[in-house]
């Protein structure tokens, strides 16, 4: 460990033109004491303590950084994908299941499968609560939220966290009726209408 030897060679240099000790290196970066040409004195007992004990430091740090990068790589576990599937009956079941799902859909993301991409929540096979989309920084993108399979709302993010749009949803889960879209400010960007088909209506402001 070069910066540490190199620390210790400078308090070596420093000691000799004192009290001219031995100090000299050995192969596992730490130091030895020639205690036979030096002073007995307490500050020369000090100072061979803290050489000796500089290897044990070092080796701590070491173990210190090995389970920081150990945790870091166990973070990047890949997330197992659940994927409920829509049947006949308009519930959402897992493939192969009997029983309608409740829990959380999961969609890793393909370039960072490690992080969620999409969470849907589902009770007894209907989606319940927000259904969000996630940027790769963690931060929500889109929430579409719903009461036992009834659509109500949709919120829209910027990736830095401020709120874009809320617009409320119909019965057929599309955007309908009145939205004020904002920069990622907070200042106006335009107000305008969407019809029962999510298309523009009416009048344009911004």
């Amino acid at each position: 460990m070069p910066a540490c030897v190199c620390g210790t060679e400078r308090l070596g240099n420093a000691w000799r033109a004192r009290a001219a000790p031995s100090v000299s290196r050995i192969a596992d970066g730490g130091a030895a004491c020639d205690m036979g040409r030096m002073r007995s004195t307490p500050l020369t007992l000090v100072f061979c303590a803290a050489l000796l004990a500089a290897p044990g430091l070092l080796t701590s740090c070491g173990k210190k950084d090995d389970k920081k990068k150990t945790s870091q790589k166990a973070d990047r576990t890949p997330l197992a994908t659940v994927t409920p599937e829509k049947r006949e009956d308009g519930l959402f079941y897992l493939p192969g299941a009997k029983e309608p799902f409740t829990g959380d859909g999961i969609t890793p993301n393909p370039k960072a499968p490690w992080v969620v991409q999409k969470r849907e929540p589902f009770v007894a096979g209907k989606r319940h609560g927000g259904v969000t989309d996630f940027y790769r920084n963690g931060n929500p993108k889109q929430i579409r939220n719903y009461v036992h399979g009834v659509p109500q709302n949709v919120v829209s993010y910027y990736a830095s966290g401020p709120m874009k749009f809320d617009l409320k949803l119909n019965a057929n889960d599309k955007g309908e009726g009145p939205i004020v879209r904002r920069w990622e400010d907070g200042a106006l960007q335009c107000e305008a209408n969407f019809d029962s088909e999510e298309r523009w209506h009416g009048d344009f402001k911004e």
